[in-house]
């Protein structure tokens, strides 16, 4: 925790709250818009605020390749900073979707001290069910768990998917 200082009449307690949402998430059915639902924000995990630190500071490799994956609502209790992608014992991956791997978040350049994907993220389902929440990690494998687990946040309200349906997301995160 950083305690704010002046010194020559200069704040020098800068620091830089990171905020990460999800500021589009629309459902189609049968190439119709059925529901857009509020924006909706993440928690950064420690994880990720480590893996942050540790590329800026100690010459970590970062990772240029980001993936989004999706909540199943059967069996979520919580979300925790703790969470790693090897480690989340309160939520599953839903994984009953048509893309072979998790789908990529294609990032643009940093702009105005944001960053966020170019075109939404599409998953495609081939099977029901009920979406609570989203996750950004830098492993592609679905149900996967290497990797570092960025963030994960909660819908605001579950999402009851069908086979063909389709849930566009995009993710923004800024500083």
């Amino acid at each position: 925790r950083l305690i704010s200082r002046m010194v020559r009449n200069r704040d020098i307690s800068h620091k830089i709250p990171l905020i990460g949402q999800f500021p589009l998430v629309e459902h189609y059915r049968n190439g119709k818009l059925l529901k857009q639902y509020p924006l909706f924000f993440n928690g950064i995990t420690n994880e990720g605020k480590n893996f942050l630190l540790d590329v800026m500071f100690n010459g970590v490799t970062g990772s240029s390749t980001w993936y989004c994956g999706i909540i199943d609502n059967a069996g979520y209790s919580s979300l925790g900073n703790g969470d790693t992608m090897a480690a989340h014992g309160t939520w599953a991956e839903f994984t009953g979707y048509s893309q072979s791997t998790r789908v990529q978040w294609a990032s643009g350049a940093a702009s105005g001290q944001s960053i966020t994907n170019r075109t939404p993220m599409t998953f495609t389902f081939t099977t029901t069910g009920n979406i609570v929440g989203a996750f950004i990690t830098n492993n592609s494998t679905k149900g996967g768990t290497s990797g570092k687990l960025w963030a994960h946040g909660l819908l605001s309200t579950v999402i009851p998917v069908a086979n063909t349906d389709e849930l566009r997301l995009s993710y923004a995160l800024g500083a």
